[in-house]
């Protein structure tokens, strides 16, 4: 093949990589509110103890009262119910970004869907697109104040694991970066 012709293709796989990179379809971002507690989410006392004994291993601190640190919402996984749950105080930065668990049922238990610490995050929302039977997993994080990066986790049959990360711009189309 000519230098031209390498050139040229290049060139072309750049353009297909930008458009892929402008064109990602991000899903409405949201964070639980203050009445969005783990009682308001109709969760029993065991299933509460349950989580926190699951959060405690994927956390980056304790807080004194996880019960009163926490929020939680159920939410639809794409082929099974799950819950998302977000630190508020003591889980969170000082630019609004909190500790963001997706919880799964397995054998009658709420199980951590991410293998190590959970992603920190101001918003979250899932993609209707699965893998294996999980909708995909988006978190925000502000990372200054005109700037947020976005990670896409996919599920791939025992934890969500980042899959793609993009950083968005006030009036600007998403860039595809790095995952860290």
């Amino acid at each position: 093949m000519g230098s031209v012709a390498l050139k040229g293709c290049a060139l072309a796989c750049m353009f297909v990589a930008i458009a892929f990179a402008q064109s990602v379809s991000l899903p409405s971002m949201d964070h639980l509110k203050v009445s969005e507690t783990l009682r308001a989410a109709k969760l029993s006392l065991s299933e509460i103890m349950q989580i926190c004994e699951q959060l405690e291993t994927t956390s980056f601190d304790v807080p004194d009262s996880w019960e009163t640190e926490l929020r939680g919402r159920r939410v639809s996984l794409g082929n099974e119910e799950g819950l998302v749950i977000q630190g508020t105080e003591l889980l969170c930065g000082g630019t609004g970004n909190c500790q963001t668990w997706v919880l799964g049922r397995s054998s009658g238990k709420w199980l951590t869907m991410f293998k190590d610490q959970a992603p920190i995050a101001s918003a979250f929302g899932f993609q209707p697109e699965t893998h294996s039977g999980h909708k995909n997993f988006v978190v925000a994080a502000n990372s200054s104040a005109d700037a947020e990066n976005y990670i896409i986790y996919h599920f791939d049959g025992q934890f969500y694991r980042q899959a793609r990360c993009y950083l968005v711009r006030k009036a600007q189309q998403a860039e595809r970066v790095p995952c860290k």
